[in-house]
């Protein structure tokens, strides 16, 4: 995850069965700052406690803490849990995998290596990016961004 130079990682919580969300090599969750917040401290406060935290750490706790309410959260103030969720943070944005993948089951999955050999064969045979997509489970998006990195697409465009 990561949001304006803020980066978090998530792993297994040593205190439980849950996964937490650690920011960087801090050693702390974004639940621990989020209830530093919650107890009245300044984000001043938190920075002169925690040296390793910068403000966008700070920040990203608070944004991850918002895009999870806002999205469980009714507007009568009812909690929505249905199963398990999983999110991601992309380019600063909280993304709902679980919904994601309802669409795209592959979204933002690793690619392996018997995958770009197929890509590229599908590419090469003049397949379009739609096709691609659609055959692999991902975003037209993704595709584009993996041709790019195999060298078989241009930065700019699409061929």
């Amino acid at each position: 995850m990561k949001q304006d130079g803020g980066s978090a990682r998530q792993s297994p919580d040593p205190e439980g069965d849950q996964r937490s969300i650690y920011i960087r090599d801090t050693g702390l969750r974004i639940t621990d700052v989020l209830e530093l917040i919650g107890q009245g401290y300044s984000y001043y406060q938190i920075l002169m406690a925690h040296p390793g935290l910068t403000l966008a750490d700070i920040m990203l706790a608070a944004h991850v803490a918002r895009e999870l309410i806002s999205t469980m959260v009714t507007s009568r103030g009812q909690l929505i849990l249905e199963g398990s969720i999983e999110v991601t943070c992309h380019n600063g944005r909280m993304i709902d995998l679980t919904a994601l993948r309802r669409e795209y089951p592959r979204a933002f999955e690793s690619w392996t290596r018997q995958e770009d050999e197929d890509l590229a064969g599908e590419h090469h045979r003049g397949m379009s990016i739609n096709e691609i997509a659609a055959l692999h489970g991902r975003r037209r998006g993704a595709i584009r961004t993996r041709l790019k990195k195999l060298g078989l697409l241009e930065p700019s465009g699409e061929g």
